[in-house]
Formats: structure tokens, sequence, C-alpha cells
């Protein structure tokens, strides 16, 4: 009986082994069907990965436009610095750097 008891060790967990791949089979299959009544049209995943999808873009969006903006303050301060070492007998009208950014801020609104 002791031999005929080991023996059956190993079919007893391989039997263990598949009932519980089955019953954890069930519960997933039991757990889709009732995502899939909760939410017949998988409308929750689209939005998750369509909310995935914006938030990389808006990401690159940023990282763009910040680099854009780190371009033109240089440009300004260039610009800045040209007039303000330009002649100021040459009849034109030297601005302040507050000044350029006020009406580049003006058209930036005037833009939008």
């Amino acid at each position: 009986m002791n031999k005929m008891t080991t023996d059956m060790v190993p079919l007893l967990k391989d039997a263990l082994t598949c009932f519980e791949k089955g019953i954890s089979s069930k519960i997933k299959t039991e757990c889709q069907q009732e995502l899939e009544k909760k939410d017949p049209d998988g409308v929750r995943m689209r939005l998750r990965e369509e909310n995935q999808r914006l938030r990389k873009e808006m990401a690159e969006m940023k990282e763009h436009y910040e680099r854009r903006i780190s371009e033109l303050t240089e440009q300004l301060d260039r610009v800045h610095h040209s007039a303000t070492s330009a002649e100021s007998g040459s009849g034109a009208q030297v601005l302040s750097k507050e000044q350029v950014e006020k009406l580049i801020e003006d058209k930036f609104k005037q833009m939008r």
C-alpha cells in the first residue's frame, strides 16, 4: 500500500495542477464575461488607449514649444543686444527688452 501511495503522489499533483488551471481559466473567463457585460464595446479600453496617446502627444508638444520658446528668447536677446548697440542717431526707435517682450506677447494674443 505504501508503494501505491508514493506512486500516486505525482498523479495527484498533476490532477491538482490541472484542477487549479481549470479553476483559474474559469475565473478568467467569468471575469472577462462580466467585463464585457459592463463594457460591451470595449469603450473603457479604447478610452484608456486614447488617453495614453494624447498624453504622449501633449508631452511631445510641450517639449517642442519649450525648445521653440528657448530659441525665440535667444533671438530676442540677440536682437535687443544689437538694437541697443546700434547708433541711436539713425532715426530708428530703440525699444527696451521689456517693450519688445510686450509686443511679442500682444502678437501671440492676437494670433490665438
